[in-house]
């Protein structure tokens, strides 16, 4: 009897929202209605010669209904519902199946906007069911408010109750009760802000209850002084936490953790994840979980021959935060067949260029309700934690919906036992960020700039601190020609003990010419102390690092109209105190021809060197190189082909893989018809991707359009062989 009562509140629900609809007599009102059917047949081959056959029947209804009316100025009602069904029927060498699968979706709102007042009224629920299993449901429903008086504080409230859970009640009910409330005060040149956070997860299969309040209070002071020499910056924050958990013996409570930076990179040769640096990346901690991090892991990029590593990780502001739970959200929902092909590997660091492997602790699973994978990690106390993927292989799909996967958050989590905390936890914690930069000497450029962060904790009772003065100056010795130089020191505590680093460099830049450019840099860096940590016995230890130095040389030139060269050299030296010396260098260079506005020829090479000199024990040589060549043809918009091809020329089997691209539009208008062709090659995994897709579209009339498109895949490698035709065909219709 459990399970029949949503199918009774959506009905009641739909009633009432056609209600709404026609009494609207159309005001306001839209429809979407998007069916759509397609024919795949799959062919696989092994090494062996066999084989398996596949066809695969796709009826996809997609349907939205959408009221909106402003009742007054100031009063806006809205509704709508979704309604979005699969059917697939397989037929294969196990026999004729069926599989079907639904979304159901209603919402409805209620707002007032007045000048200083703001409010609404909200109500979710989503419904998702496969085959004949349980349905799952996320019932969400919020009250918020927000006040902005001129010259008064701003007041903002929130409060909510979400209801996840299953209808047979047996594997997941879930019910969270969330209070938000902040102020804001602006007092220039002093602002002040108050949060407050409260939340309630009842676990009722369990039998475990949280509260969590979270209270936050933050003063700001941001001025310039002396006339605008010095801007001075200083933030103080005081935080309390309180947890109280109540269990029957089961059940987990999970503490999320707060990174100071988020980070990314995607490898590109000679990267690798073990001594890669990654670049910041805000987006990927700014508690957006909808907007892209510009991390793409969908299988476009595989398509056009990149198949590189993505690195997704977090910096924290000490080294004993503990962390045994990664999230990593993406922007879409993705089904079992997709989410279960990405693999994942984890590692933490102490400085961002060294990278030690954190096992992964279970199996990676893809959110129900939420766009997200869970990654669970031996638990990790580190400055750099990150996990590594690579795009989702175009053999396994060609549906256009999953060509991009943008990552939007990584977040991370210490989920434990309820029955392993304490009943009652309580922290607290003042955190002081300074900063002032001033303008010492207007004629060389000299300034200074001094940053202090100290942070006191308590339960458990800890202290952390770090402070860096640094000096900087440019100056032009003549014309063309700039001389830049800068000197640090930092020192802090990250919980561990004192460390401290000092760094210098000074550099030319020289441009005689508008066509010219080159630079010469040289930086050194010593550590005489820093957390390191111990690979055999995974804790940190404080110990001196040694001295680094590296030097770096760049020119480009644009020789003639459409003839360009770029030289790119560095080299690095690190000095160990325990005596090992690592050498390292790059060498990059590349020239670009462009004869005319529609072709575009590049050649590069690229090379790197790496040597490692432990005492009494053999140089270890890391060394590689490659060579690498495209071309660019695009004689009007409507065609264009683009060619690339990489050889591998040491540091690893001798091999070459490419790409090539071509793409033809040639009608326009209402009736568009699009033609692309794309092929990858490895010579020494000897593989190739083959893909052809026509697609035709006709916009019959405003609101109202056809599609079509037909989708040939061959993919062949030594192990297996894989061909794959699948037929699209749709319409789409807004009234």
């Amino acid at each position: 009897m459990k399970g029949r009562a949503p199918k009774g509140r959506w009905l009641l629900a739909l009633v009432g929202l056609l209600a709404i609809c026609t009494d609207a007599r159309g005001d306001g009102l839209s429809l979407y209605l998007e069916p759509t059917f397609t024919l795949t047949h799959l062919e696989t081959q092994d090494q062996l010669g066999n084989g398996t056959r596949q066809d695969d029947r796709v009826l996809t209804q997609n349907y939205r209904l959408n009221f909106d009316r402003a009742l007054t100025p100031a009063f806006t009602i809205g509704a709508g519902g979704l309604f979005e069904a699969r059917r697939t029927w397989t037929d294969d060498a196990t026999g004729a199946r069926t599989l079907d699968g639904s979304v159901r979706g209603l919402y409805a709102r209620l707002t007032m906007n007045l000048p200083t007042l703001t409010s609404g009224l909200s109500y979710d629920l989503g419904s998702e069911q496969v085959n004949a299993l349980p349905s799952l449901v996320n019932e969400n429903l919020a009250l918020y408010a927000s006040w902005r008086p001129l010259d008064l504080p701003e007041l903002n409230l929130r409060l909510s109750r979400t209801h996840q859970y299953d209808t047979s009640r047996l594997n997941q009910d879930i019910t969270t009760w969330s209070a938000l409330g902040s102020v804001r005060y602006l007092i220039e040149p002093f602002e002040f802000r108050y949060v407050i956070q409260w939340a309630r997860p009842v676990d009722a299969i369990t039998g475990t209850e949280a509260d969590s309040l979270d209270q936050t209070l933050q003063g700001i002071y941001s001025a310039r002084l002396f006339e605008g020499r010095t801007a001075v910056y200083v933030s103080l924050i005081l935080r309390n936490q309180m947890l109280t958990t109540l269990t029957a013996g089961q059940g987990t409570v999970s503490q999320q953790q707060h990174p100071v930076a988020g980070l990314s990179l995607t490898e590109v040769f000679p990267a690798l994840p073990e001594s890669d640096t990654l670049l910041a990346n805000p987006a990927l901690i700014d508690g957006n979980l909808t907007a892209s991090a510009s991390v793409d892991i969908g299988y476009a990029p595989t398509l056009a021959g990149d198949d590189n590593r993505r690195d997704l990780g977090v910096q924290f502001a000490d080294l004993i935060t503990p962390v045994n739970t990664i999230q990593v959200w993406v922007d879409k929902k993705l089904p079992p067949e997709l989410s279960i092909a990405y693999a994942w590997t984890a590692y933490q660091s102490d400085d961002n260029k060294t990278w030690t492997p954190v096992s992964i602790t279970g199996p990676v699973v893809f959110g129900a309700f939420q766009n997200r994978f869970e990654i669970p990690v031996r638990e990790t106390r580190a400055r750099y934690l990150k996990v590594v993927t690579r795009p989702l292989p175009a053999a396994l799909t060609v549906d256009p919906a999953y060509a991009n996967v943008f990552v939007t958050e990584v977040q991370v989590f210490l989920v434990q036992s309820a029955e392993s905390i304490p009943r009652n936890q309580a922290t607290s914690g003042a955190l002081l960020n300074a900063n002032a930069s001033t303008l010492l000497w207007r004629a060389a450029n000299l300034s200074w700039d001094i940053t202090a962060l100290g942070e006191r904790r308590t339960s458990p009772g800890i202290t952390t601190w770090s402070l860096m003065n640094t000096l900087a100056a440019s100056q032009w010795l003549a014309r063309g020609l700039q001389l830049s130089e800068r000197i640090s020191r930092q020192d802090g505590d990250q919980g561990l003990g004192h460390y401290g680093q000092s760094d210098w460099s000074a550099g030319l830049l020289w441009r005689p010419l508008a066509t010219f450019t080159g630079s010469l840099i040289y930086s050194g860096q010593f550590i005489d102390a820093r957390p390191t940590l111990d690979v055999k016995t995974g804790q940190y230890v404080i110990q001196p690092v040694g001295f680094n130095h590296s030097i770096s040389t760049l020119a480009r030139a644009d020789l003639y109209e459409g003839l360009s060269a770029l030289v790119n050299a560095t080299g690095g030296l690190e000095n160990r105190y325990d005596g090992t010396n690592i050498w390292s260098g790059t060498f990059n260079a590349t020239t670009t021809v462009t004869p005319n506005p529609w072709v575009s020829f590049t050649l590069g090479w690229l090379s790197s060197l790496s040597l490692l000199q432990a005492v009494d024990e053999p140089v270890v040589n890391n060394s590689s190189g490659r060579v690498e060549a495209s071309v660019t043809i695009r004689p009007t918009t409507a065609i264009s082909a683009i060619g690339t091809v990489t050889r591998i020329v040491y540091g690893g089997p001798s091999t070459t893989y490419g790409t090539v691209q071509l793409n033809f539009s040639p009608f326009r208008g209402d009736l568009q018809l699009s033609i692309s062709y794309s092929k990858t090659f490895d010579t020494t995994a000897q593989s190739t991707l083959e893909l052809f897709t026509p697609s035709l579209r006709w916009n019959i009339r405003p609101g109202i359009q056809l599609t079509g498109s037909y989708t040939l895949l061959n993919s062949a490698a030594p192990v297996s062989q894989t061909h794959s035709r699948s037929l699209n065909l749709g319409i789409s219709i807004l009234l």
